[in-house]
């Protein structure tokens, strides 16, 4: 019982980085864009 207690609280935290990471990267991505759109229109 412990056991898969313990499985299933790695697999969801496993699953919340590889969100988390989609999401930073996706912001990420949006950002670098605005940052290079603001920085080649003057």
């Amino acid at each position: 019982m412990n056991g898969n207690i313990i499985i299933n609280m790695i697999v969801l935290l496993l699953y919340g980085i590889i969100f988390f990471l989609h999401f930073a990267a996706f912001n990420f991505c949006s950002f670098a864009k605005s940052k290079s759109f603001v920085f080649y229109t003057p």
